[in-house]
């Protein structure tokens, strides 16, 4: 595992300034064997023109989607193209900490699925906390909710047998993948340092915040409902009522796990 090659997957869509932000925090590992994949998805901002003439000193390549298809589509084509043994995520305007790769790659298990990091939430003033996430994430848990994001390090050859991303969802193909990755694969493991940042400034044009971000998760919902208790049913339909902007105190409280209660209700008040 010392010498295996990641491929680190950018995709990007009309955000060059913050594209080459990430890209430097590729450039800037401590772990050497990497190659760098940015699938450019239909951005007219000068991306094109800027990955052309971009001379990377890790192995590059990089690829163009002529119209928009989506984040996912394009993940996708990058997981087509990957040749390292490990695949990891990395948002175009987001970064990775210097030592990301190398400490999820000492971390992993031949039995978790994945490995992941704590987050940290980064506005135009600064930072605005740490997403501190469990140190073993099963697939109990994930059915609750997502609970890893989309920060992971995989194995490629795991992510090739689930087919990668539901491009059939409109919303939550992170949390899908995540669920399918542990049903077949195991846990995934958190090492309990801030390793990435997720710049969260232009957080209103991210899928998620639309207004019709509710189908993707309701689909998802019902994509795996059969393998969900009571409990995580309804957990799932609260979510499902969060993102139409209908949910009510009382669904809250009948719906959300205890567990959960401290993190809901301050979202539940701070949201109104």
């Amino acid at each position: 595992m010392k010498n295996s090659l990641v491929s680190i997957i950018i995709p990007t869509h009309n955000r060059v300034d913050r594209l080459k932000r990430a890209i430097a925090s590729v450039e800037a590992q401590d772990y050497l064997s990497i190659e760098l994949l940015v699938v450019d998805d239909g951005s007219h901002d000068g991306t094109a023109e800027f990955l052309k003439t971009y001379m990377s000193s890790r192995s590059f390549r990089w690829f163009r989607h002529q119209k928009p298809l989506g984040a996912c589509a394009a993940r996708n084509w990058g997981i087509s193209e990957a040749t390292g043994e490990y695949v990891a995520f990395l948002d175009d305007d987001d970064c990775f900490a210097k030592s990301r790769v190398s400490k999820c790659l000492l971390a992993l298990n031949e039995k978790d699925a994945a490995v992941t990091t704590w987050d940290e939430f980064i506005s135009d003033t600064g930072s605005v906390g740490v997403w501190k996430k469990p140190s073993l994430i099963a697939l109990e848990q994930l059915l609750f909710r997502n609970r890893v994001g989309n920060t992971i390090l995989v194995k490629t050859e795991y992510l090739r047998a689930i087919d990668g991303y539901d491009l059939s969802l409109t919303s939550a193909q992170d949390h899908d993948l995540v669920i399918r990755l542990a049903y077949e694969f195991g846990p995934i493991r958190t090492v309990k340092e801030t390793l990435y940042q997720i710049d969260v400034a232009d957080e209103n044009s991210r899928i998620t915040t639309s207004h019709k971000a509710w189908v993707g998760y309701y689909d998802c919902y019902v994509k795996h409902k059969a393998i969900m208790t009571v409990r995580q049913r309804r957990s799932n339909l609260y979510t499902v009522l969060k993102k139409q902007g209908k949910s009510k105190l009382t669904h809250l409280l009948f719906l959300v796990p205890i567990r959960f209660w401290p993190t809901e209700l301050i979202d539940y008040f701070t949201s109104r």
